[in-house]
């Protein structure tokens, strides 16, 4: 990351981590989308693989949010 020089080159790498991703992905078979792990989050429970293959997205929209929040305090009250 501290050779990262812009976001073009961010965004590039990201696009290639997510390959990356969506090739683990597509290894889970049907049977184990029903497999749990337990996690602490939302109070500690048992997480089903297919609930924990929505963290990226979920990840993605938080960070999206937060980007926008600063975005306001900043002034820039404009949709991008």
């Amino acid at each position: 990351m501290q050779t990262w020089e812009s976001i073009a080159q961010c965004k590039e790498i990201c696009q290639q981590n997510l390959q990356k991703l969506f090739a683990l992905f597509r290894t889970i078979s049907d049977e184990r989308l029903t497999e749990t792990k337990w996690l602490p989050f939302d109070g500690g429970r048992d997480f089903t693989v297919k609930e924990m293959m929505g963290y990226p997205m979920w990840n993605f929209t938080w960070h999206a949010g937060q980007i926008a929040y600063v975005q306001t305090l900043y002034g820039d009250k404009d949709m991008h």
